[in-house]
């Protein structure tokens, strides 16, 4: 498979991966995130959530999507290029 048939296979039609993207982009902004509140509903660490998300916009930023989507991941590379870093730089 060539780079170009690889970026236009992918769409972003896991539920999953659609509600961490919302997820982080909903609450994140409003403050940390905690375990207790994350874990129950995706079943794995704040830790792991936000390395997930960041494997979710490196894999759908190249992506053929649907226009939602596409925001959603726009909106999503915007967060990690723009907050996370700030946030990381407030918790040291």
């Amino acid at each position: 498979m060539t780079t170009s048939e690889h970026r236009t296979s992918r769409v972003l039609t896991d539920r999953f991966d659609r509600d961490v993207l919302m997820h982080m982009l909903l609450w994140a902004p409003h403050g940390a995130l905690f375990d207790e509140d994350v874990f129950p509903a995706f079943g794995m660490s704040v830790r792991q959530f936000r390395r997930r998300f960041v494997q979710l916009v490196e894999l759908y930023e190249r992506a053929n999507l649907d226009h939602a989507d596409r925001r959603l991941v726009e909106g999503a590379r915007h967060y990690l290029r723009y907050c996370e870093p700030t946030k990381r730089k407030a918790e040291l």
